[in-house]
């Protein structure tokens, strides 16, 4: 019962914020946009969407090489993450489609295991994801961008930054605090062991790969809506910071954050809001789309595992 309350009522925030945002536009501009719209760039962003759901299942494998000792094929994963994302974007923020990846890789490996495993795929992208967006913010300060929304990314991407950094740090304090914190010392202790040596470097690589190809995606959408785009890289520096906000667990899928955000952000670099709201809207469209390709991988890769040394 509370559950169910608890995701009307983000519902309830996502569907006030579309339409708050949406009154703000001129919905005149958004039919001509939509009829403009190219499909071929279209269709380009969803190839790099479902290129970034490879590369975040190519991230999960080798997460659960180094904690769980098991390989999996890439293709068996690509297919559970389709799944996890298509239900994320209609379920709590972006979160919500991990219980069905927990369902799935709990089934053989043990729900302990599969909880380690996506905590720490978790970590590692709410990591990359706010050092991507501090960087972003202090690269369009120094390009001239003036805003407070500019502090709150800031900031945002400060605390998130540091917070994976400050996890394996933390593990001796994790130690004495009482036993029902031990998910704490497990979760840091699993973060340090990802991160040391040369696969720290792979996974950090990769993982702001992940977010830059989510920039990537949505720059290219706004090429085929023929947005005019008056400074792209400040368009490409705030991107991050936007999409760390909607990843706040406050509405459905981060429906109704992430255009309120993007429209208030991309307005800073004189973008039309019209404009910017059908762009955040598509997106999230084309990430719904491109998940449901990936899922359809799920038939042909039933079984696929075999236990490493």
């Amino acid at each position: 019962m509370r559950a169910t309350i608890v995701f009307l009522l983000r519902a309830t925030i996502s569907l006030a914020l579309l339409f708050a945002v949406a009154a703000t536009v001129d919905t005149t501009g958004v039919r001509g946009l939509l009829a403009q719209a190219s499909i071929p760039w279209l269709a380009l962003a969803m190839v790099i969407l479902l290129l970034q759901v490879l590369v975040a299942s190519g991230r999960w494998q080798r997460l659960i090489e180094k904690l769980a000792a098991r390989r999996y094929r890439l293709g068996q994963l690509a297919a559970w993450m389709g799944v996890a994302s298509m239900f994320g974007q209609i379920l709590p923020s972006t979160v919500g489609g991990d219980v069905f990846r927990l369902a799935l890789l709990g089934r053989e490996q043990g729900l302990a295991m599969a909880l380690r495993t996506i905590l720490a795929d978790r970590i590692l992208g709410l990591t990359a994801l706010g050092i991507t967006a501090f960087v972003g913010a202090v690269s369009a300060y120094l390009t001239g961008l003036r805003s407070s929304l500019l502090t709150v990314l800031l900031t945002l991407g400060l605390v998130a930054g540091c917070a994976g950094f400050l996890l394996p740090v933390l593990v001796p304090v994790f130690r004495w605090l009482p036993w029902r914190f031990s998910v704490l010392q497990c979760v840091a202790e699993d973060f340090r062991q990802c991160m040391r040596g040369g696969d720290g470097v792979w996974f950090g690589a990769v993982s702001i790969v992940i977010h830059i190809l989510s920039v990537a995606a949505m720059l290219t959408i706004a090429v085929s809506l023929n947005l005019e785009i008056p400074f792209r890289w400040q368009f490409c520096a705030v991107v991050p910071g936007v999409l760390l906000i909607s990843a706040i667990p406050v509405s459905v899928g981060g429906w109704g954050v992430r255009e309120g955000a993007l429209v208030v952000a991309l307005d800073l670099i004189g973008m039309p809001k019209a404009g910017v709201f059908v762009l955040s809207v598509l997106f999230g469209l084309t990430t719904v789309m491109a998940s449901a390709l990936c899922s359809t991988l799920w038939p042909f890769f039933r079984r696929g595992r075999e236990q490493i040394g």
